[in-house]
């Protein structure tokens, strides 16, 4: 067993059945939270999204494509990236074109945010390569349960 030491506790690493190494339970706890980049035009949303997802998630905020793809470019890859349509410089529909059309950011897994209930704009988004297409308003642990079914999903296709 390799022996790993971190401050004052001790962890192991443990073989898997499949003979890949494990991380003890007590290592897991150390492991970086997953990031969720937010991007959406309305203050009062992202407050209230980063609130309900920091639980649980790295959260990063921005009020539009345009400086959601400048934090990007900056060297940084969220875990997710949920993104409202309508926004000013860059909408959402932009911001997921230039995400897919990207060999860097392409893997990362966007979900769009609506207030607009219409099947042509969700086949539209989906279409370009969203994940899903969430409705405003929505209910906070709702949404938690369908992120953990997201990243899930994504887990198992990577």
């Amino acid at each position: 067993m390799t022996r790993l030491s971190l401050t004052r506790s001790s962890f192991y690493f443990t073989g898997s059945s499949e003979g890949k190494p494990e991380l003890s339970r007590g290592m897991r706890s150390y492991q970086k939270k997953r990031s969720i980049l937010i991007v959406d035009d309305d203050a009062n949303l992202r407050m209230l999204l980063e609130y309900v997802l920091r639980k649980e998630y790295e959260v990063t905020t921005r009020e539009d494509g345009l400086s959601a793809m400048a934090w990007l470019a900056a060297g940084n890859l969220p875990d997710m990236i949920i993104a409202d349509v309508d926004m000013p410089r860059l909408n959402g529909y932009d911001l997921l074109r230039q995400v897919g059309a990207s060999g860097y950011y392409r893997e990362i897994p966007v979900v769009m945010l609506s207030g607009c209930d219409d099947d042509t704009i969700r086949d539209k988004c989906l279409r370009e390569g969203a994940r899903d297409y969430l409705l405003k308003p929505f209910k906070p642990d709702r949404m938690m349960a369908h992120l953990h079914q997201l990243f899930t999903h994504h887990t198992e296709e990577v």
